[in-house]
């Protein structure tokens, strides 16, 4: 059942970031994510920087009654892209690195927040807008320890003969926070580039603010 067949419900509850709110009337309501940088000092030593920071925001109207006029859904995702000291702005630089914090947007027990209805691989890949992901395929993977606990990354590199190298690799992780908020990190980088030998580091060096609680 999707969020917009929700039609049967008088009342429904959304749980996000760790409250509860309750759907009445016409008022909007708002999933708004906590926010994950990478640590000044992991930065300074990979010689990383911010290239651009902000929020995201989707919206939807789901229908909670019988003949309502439905409650708009608002969801806003923060975002952080980040590239070596002195390269070309975010998303055209030769590496490529974003960190997506979403909320837990959850009506009747259905995601309202687009980048939550998709696995992890085509949530990172809608943020390389020039890349096809249809021309990846699965390479490897290894391990980091963002906030203190193990988390798998996955690496997808560009079909490639046996024997040659490929072009481009992405690498993918995707993790949660108590508060209910999912962290994607992605970073896309050319075969050969030696600043990427820096990403493992990256990930591991994620700090994650939950959101405020009003």
């Amino acid at each position: 059942m999707g969020a917009r067949s929700a039609a049967v419900l008088v009342v429904a509850v959304a749980l996000t970031a760790g409250c509860t709110g309750v759907l009445l009337g016409d008022e909007d309501l708002v999933f708004e994510s906590g926010e994950t940088l990478i640590e000044d000092g992991t930065l300074a030593d990979a010689e990383y920087e911010l290239q651009h920071e902000e929020y995201q925001t989707f919206n939807e109207t789901v229908q909670v009654s019988d003949g309502g006029n439905g409650t708009r859904v608002v969801v806003s995702n923060h975002m952080a892209q980040y590239g070596p000291e002195g390269d070309l702005p975010a998303a055209v630089g030769a590496i490529q690195l974003g960190v997506i914090t979403m909320p837990d947007a959850s009506v009747a027990g259905q995601s309202a927040n687009p980048l939550m209805r998709t696995d992890s691989y085509e949530r990172a890949f809608r943020f390389l807008p020039e890349t096809d992901s249809q021309g990846f395929e699965r390479y490897g993977n290894y391990t980091v320890e963002p906030f203190g606990d193990p988390v798998e990354v996955t690496v997808f590199a560009t079909e490639a003969e046996d024997g040659e190298t490929p072009e481009a690799f992405v690498h993918v992780m995707q993790t949660s926070r108590p508060s209910g908020d999912g962290v994607l990190a992605y970073a896309m980088h050319p075969s050969g580039e030696e600043r990427a030998e820096a990403i493992p580091r990256l990930f591991s060096g994620l700090e994650y603010t939950p959101p405020e609680e009003e």
